[in-house]
Order: structure tokens, then sequence, then C-alpha cells
């Protein structure tokens, strides 16, 4: 299965949101899927680390302004 998921954060942001995308990313990961998400890019976090699950394509984009 495919899925498309878009947020307004993502992990390792400080908000309970961003943690719970995070582990169902892992979940789909887990279960042989795919997933594309979109999220802004949040500049205070140069190197992602957490950028790494496999079967995950990530799309940060570049919005100001949105909150």
């Amino acid at each position: 299965m495919r899925y498309l998921i878009i947020s307004d954060c993502f992990y390792p942001e400080n908000k309970s949101i961003s943690r719970h995308i995070y582990d169902l990313l892992k979940e789909i990961s887990n279960q042989n899927d795919q997933a594309v998400l979109i999220f802004p890019k949040n500049k205070k976090i140069k190197n992602n680390k957490n950028l790494n699950i496999k079967n995950i394509k990530y799309i940060p984009i570049e919005i100001k302004g949105i909150k």
C-alpha cells in the first residue's frame, strides 16, 4: 500500500504530533508499505539523521509563515 502524509511538523521537533508521525512512518515501513511525507523544512535542524526509514520518501518544503 502507498500513503501520502502531510504534516505541519516532523520529529525531532518538540511537539507530540511530530513523534506520532515518526512512529506512524516506522510502522508503515515495518509493514513493507511505502509513504511520502511532506513537511515544512526546519531551519534549526540542519542535518536530520531521522530521515532514513526505508520505503519512506521525504519532501521537506520551505514555507514562510505557515503557523
